[in-house]
């Protein structure tokens, strides 16, 4: 699953960028922020970016409990490509601006924790996927190649089974845990 480092209160370059860090929420609020109560809003959308990517590592580590528990072989991993500096992430940014901070972002990519181009990012995921190295070895949370813990909120077991079981509602799955109890034939 794809999430950003952006969920880490503690990601100085997420902070410099002007990225809030996140203030988490239900599932329910999250997704639906124009009916959720005052307290529980966030109006800001680059704070509800960051929340969006500690669902996504939320959901992994979840996943991964869960088809554990079902005895499935498979490995879950939550993968932050960095900031990319080559990509229209930044489209929000006078049109003027965007090709002098894909330049200084390219200059200063080398020197720059969690900031990269896209075309080492896919290599990076590509061996992650194909790789086989990490096989059996459960969830993972990679920062482009390097593999290391996420934020301390992102390993919060209770806000992970909450949000799997909120969030199901959301997209129309009754059962809590979806195509995990049903094995194919053989």
């Amino acid at each position: 699953m794809v999430s950003s480092g952006v969920h880490d209160p503690d990601n100085k370059l997420a902070r410099r960028a002007g990225v809030p860090a996140l203030r988490w929420v239900s599932a329910e609020a999250a997704a639906r922020p124009w009916d959720a109560a005052e307290s529980a809003r966030i109006d800001n959308p680059r704070q509800r970016y960051s929340n969006s990517k500690l669902a996504n590592v939320l959901q992994a580590r979840e996943l991964q409990r869960r088809l554990r528990t079902a005895q499935r072989g498979v490995d879950v991993f939550a993968y932050d490509p960095g900031l990319m500096v080559d990509t229209d992430f930044a489209r929000s940014v006078a049109r003027r601006l965007r090709a002098v901070l894909r330049w200084v972002g390219a200059a200063a990519t080398p020197s720059v924790d969690n900031m990269g181009r896209s075309p080492e990012s896919a290599d990076a995921l590509a061996r992650l996927v194909t790789g086989g190295e990490l096989a059996g070895t459960g969830f993972g949370y990679f920062d482009g190649g390097t593999q290391r813990p996420p934020s301390p909120d992102a390993l919060d077991d209770d806000d992970a089974a909450e949000l799997w079981l909120d969030a199901n509602p959301l997209v129309g799955l009754a059962s809590d845990q979806p195509h995990l109890d049903h094995r194919p034939a053989q």
